[in-house]
């Protein structure tokens, strides 16, 4: 490939249309690079930050979206192949407004849902600030006493990167 071309952005989008096994391969020696101290784990989180923020900021793009979908109705077809790539044309994030349909029973299901989900939420709040041995409840529906504790808490660590302005 033509150093000059690799480093404008068509050039480098041409490098990154690859193969399964090319970005495997590419992930590896990613991986590799850091592993062997050539390259700064922050570095290459920077680095795909920024990516995603470049991705996000093409793909959301009403203009990309029309060219997208003018360039699809030329293949005649939803389902076609380009490269190393299927691309389907199809609807995508359909979202019904029921609060517009007028139906009391959605209404009254609707309420009770989400008095339910309330009503849940401030019951893991409670079961959250249970100390670590336990406290004795009572069921107020059924009478019964039970030792519970606070739920297992569970997280992973990470580096967070958030891009400056």
């Amino acid at each position: 490939m033509d150093n000059k071309l690799s480093t404008t952005p068509v050039g480098l989008l041409a490098a990154l249309n690859s193969t399964a096994s090319e970005r495997k391969f590419f992930a590896d020696k990613v991986i590799d690079a850091i592993l062997d101290g050539n390259v700064h784990p922050h570095d290459v989180q920077i680095s795909f930050k920024c990516l995603e923020e470049m991705i996000k900021q093409v793909t959301t793009a009403p203009a990309f979206k029309e060219a997208s979908l003018t360039e699809a109705a030329k293949h005649g077809k939803s389902t076609f192949r380009i490269h190393n790539a299927s691309l389907t044309v199809m609807e995508a994030g359909t979202k019904y407004d029921y609060s517009a349909a007028g139906d009391p029973v959605w209404e009254r299901l609707k309420a009770a849902a989400d008095y339910a989900a309330a009503v849940l939420k401030e019951r893991e709040e409670f079961l959250k600030k249970i100390p670590a041995s336990g406290a004795v409840i009572t069921d107020p529906d059924t009478g019964e006493t039970k030792h519970v504790f606070p739920p297992p808490k569970t997280s992973t660590t990470t580096v967070a990167v958030k891009l400056n302005k």
